[in-house]
């Protein structure tokens, strides 16, 4: 959680009303892939052993949130919560992007900086002297790929405005801005939701 006013702990001008308000949280132990989870292999896993049937109707090769529960499931896992996916990335500092709180090879969100992509970043003066230190690529506190890039990511929670609808967390390649790689940063969308850019990964 991310705080939108400038009066309260934890804000951060780029913070959507749907961030906040920031709370303290106990999170408990658990495990967590440090991987996404797409659909090859996995999923396909999954349909073959009979444990993924909505995965097995759809007619594209793209992931709703039941496929991604039943996969956990399958696995003998869940999905994490949203908390426990912000934790796994941004620790007990509460960081702003898995890399810490530095902004993307250090350069502020600007719109001369949208659509981002591998080798967008990677041409930048500013990456290449850091060897992209502050690049989405990098891995998370604990380890975690690609918290910040590739896939936005299924986790457990419904959206508190929009029951129906379920949460999703993590920057893609398809982001337009900077701001979009924040840990804090949150979307939802229907359960049975089959969209581009999107995956997940287990929890226990």
């Amino acid at each position: 959680a991310q705080s939108s006013d400038p009066s309260q702990p934890g804000y951060d001008p780029a913070a959507l009303p749907n961030e906040g308000p920031p709370q303290k949280v106990v999170v408990n132990g658990f495990w967590i892939q440090k991987q996404e989870q797409e659909w090859p292999k996995l999923i396909e896993e999954c349909i073959a052993a009979g444990a993924c049937p909505n995965a097995q109707e759809a007619s594209l090769k793209l992931i709703s949130w039941h496929d991604a529960q039943q996969a956990c499931s399958w696995l003998g896992g869940r999905l994490p919560t949203e908390r426990e996916w912000e934790y796994a990335g941004r620790g007990t500092e509460s960081f702003r992007y898995p890399w810490g709180n530095e902004d993307t090879c250090g350069i502020p969100a600007k719109p001369e900086n949208y659509r981002l992509d591998p080798a967008g970043w990677q041409r930048l003066p500013e990456c290449q002297k850091n060897t992209y230190r502050f690049s989405p690529t990098v891995k998370g506190l604990f380890g975690l790929e690609h918290q910040a890039w590739n896939s936005a990511e299924w986790v457990a929670d419904r959206d508190p405005e929009y029951p129906e609808r379920r949460m999703q967390k993590g920057g893609t390649v398809e982001a337009v801005s900077p701001d979009e790689l924040r840990l804090a940063a949150r979307w939802s969308a229907p359960a049975t939701s089959r969209l581009q850019r999107v995956a997940f990964r287990c929890a226990w």
